[in-house]
């Protein structure tokens, strides 16, 4: 099997395994087999990153707590303004159908740990 075809089964462009086996700097005689096998092991990793910060926004529910921990984030460097908080939680509930850059999801897994300091933090509270 081709990578057009394993590109084709994903339902991405048919030159996608190519980009994405440049991308991660994999070697050229990679089987398309394997390629495709660890998209979707990366797609999957993602997801599950998401669904972590899906649930953070709802354990965040009055709109004063969810601001006071994006505050934190400004505070502890994550983002540069707070509001850039609200600005990405928009994206954690749209359909996860291809790849996250690898500095995006970093920053996604620093939130997470982020917010387990902050969930601490704010205990007694």
């Amino acid at each position: 099997m081709t990578m057009a075809y394993y590109s084709r089964q994903l339902g991405l462009d048919e030159n996608y395994l190519c980009v994405y086996r440049s991308m991660r700097n994999l070697p050229k005689g990679t089987e398309a087999r394997k390629l495709y096998e660890s998209y979707k092991k990366e797609l999957a990793y993602a997801q599950e990153v998401v669904n972590q910060l899906q649930d953070i926004y709802y354990e965040l529910d009055d709109a004063g707590l969810f601001a006071k921990f994006a505050r934190h984030c400004k505070h502890v460097g994550i983002y540069k303004h707070a509001c850039t908080l609200h600005e990405v939680s928009k994206y954690w509930f749209l359909p996860v159908d291809n790849l996250k850059g690898k500095k995006y999801i970093e920053k996604m897994l620093m939130l997470i740990a982020e917010y387990e300091v902050f969930k601490n933090a704010n205990r007694d509270n």
